[in-house]
């Protein structure tokens, strides 16, 4: 991985859901070489935030879960990528 990327977490309580839900709930934000991956607007309060309100036990299992697609099924030459891909 890149030398800048990390992952912010500001650990916040969840009322309702699963236990693995409720110990990993927070505000989680993903940096990659100084762009926020997970910036957004937020329209209850009216404002964009760099980190999102999520499971990190469910972002932790997507990751897992896509890690090989993610990690090393790229499109090296630039082309536009195939239909199958981005079904796959």
């Amino acid at each position: 991985m890149s030398a800048g990327f990390s992952i912010e977490i500001d650990w916040e309580r969840l009322e309702h859901g699963t236990p693995e839900e409720r110990a990993t709930f927070g505000a989680i934000g993903i940096h990659v070489d100084g762009v926020w991956l997970t910036e957004a607007h937020d329209t209850f309060v009216n404002r964009v935030r760099q980190k999102v309100h999520l499971s990190g036990y469910r972002l932790a299992h997507w990751l897992a879960w896509n890690w090989w697609r993610l990690r090393w099924n790229r499109n090296a030459n630039g082309s536009p990528l195939t239909g199958g891909w981005r079904t796959g």
